[in-house]
């Protein structure tokens, strides 16, 4: 039987270790055109719908706004400073509060029984200087083929409320890993790694990287499209309904392996060329706009 293999890179973060910024900040304002941030501001509140229920919730989200704006003003410049071509940009959370923001995002950090799993070490450990010099500089699995086929998906998909992402970033690896080695690309139901994979807490609430992993190596993983997602199903206890599902991905056709995050980059360079696999890892998008933060998610 073929196995293969899901890379996960353990940072030493949960999902919630995203902005960690006061909560009470300067405004600050351009004083030769102060209409900027306000016309931006209303500008956002027609793109992303935004009705708040009075002028004092208004003055609120505006000040979240101003402050999410003065910090990508603050990221773009310390990027284009430094010769990079990272682009900031206002998003629909830049009128949440940090406080706001990681209430929606993963509080559970990887716990001591899953830090004894960084023993099952990466295979790309002890790769000779010959095979590091010979890798590529950049990969883009967006335009990778296998059998003629694409092997990742073009849906930018979106955990909404439920702090999920550990289930995201698991599916997105085993979509990718399934379709180079064992069938057409297939979107995998995040759902059900959230309403089944967690010890007995809710899904919602958050998880970590190697209990979805853990959970398709024992269950195997259903099709989004018949297990499908709702981002408040997994708030209540007890929504499983894996049985109910065919099974899409089977059981026991994956490993797992944590990469060195000290040496991150040659392992998934490598990883990249030789499994055409993505990398599972907790990251936050909260300054990034729609148009880099598929490009990551893609990726």
């Amino acid at each position: 039987m073929h196995h293969f293999s899901l890379i996960l890179v353990f940072l030493g973060l949960s999902c919630s270790n995203a902005i960690e910024d006061p909560e009470f900040f300067e405004i600050v304002v351009d004083r030769d055109h102060p209409e900027k941030v306000y016309e931006a501001f209303e500008q956002f509140k027609i793109r992303y719908q935004r009705k708040y229920k009075d002028a004092e919730e208004n003055q609120k989200r505006m000040q979240n706004f101003i402050k999410s704006y003065n910090t990508v003003g603050r990221l773009n410049l310390k990027s284009n400073e430094s010769g990079y071509t990272s682009t900031f940009g206002i998003n629909k959370f830049s009128d949440l509060s940090s406080k706001e923001f990681q209430q929606r995002l993963s509080n559970i950090a990887p716990s001591q029984k899953f830090r004894s799993a960084m023993k099952k070490a990466s295979p790309f450990l002890k790769r000779h200087k010959r095979q590091v010099d010979e890798l590529p500089d950049s990969v883009d699995l967006r335009y990778e083929k296998v059998n003629g086929r694409y092997i990742v998906g073009s849906i930018v998909k979106d955990q909404g409320s439920c702090a999920c992402c550990w289930g995201f970033a698991v599916t997105a690896v085993a979509e990718a890993v399934y379709a180079a080695n064992i069938g057409p690309f297939t979107y995998l139901s995040e759902q059900e790694l959230c309403d089944c994979a967690t010890p007995g807490s809710l899904g919602c609430t958050g998880g970590d990287l190697v209990w979805g992993t853990e959970y398709i190596m024992g269950r195997g993983l259903a099709a989004s499209s018949t297990y499908k997602w709702d981002e408040h199903r997994a708030n209540k206890s007890g929504m499983c309904i894996s049985e109910e599902n065919k099974r899409v991905l089977k059981e026991d056709k994956f490993d797992y392996y944590f990469a060195d995050r000290y040496n991150a980059e040659e392992e998934i360079m490598a990883m990249l060329v030789q499994w055409k696999s993505p990398v599972a890892a907790s990251k936050s998008f909260f300054h990034l706009p729609g148009k880099e933060k598929r490009e990551i998610e893609n990726n």
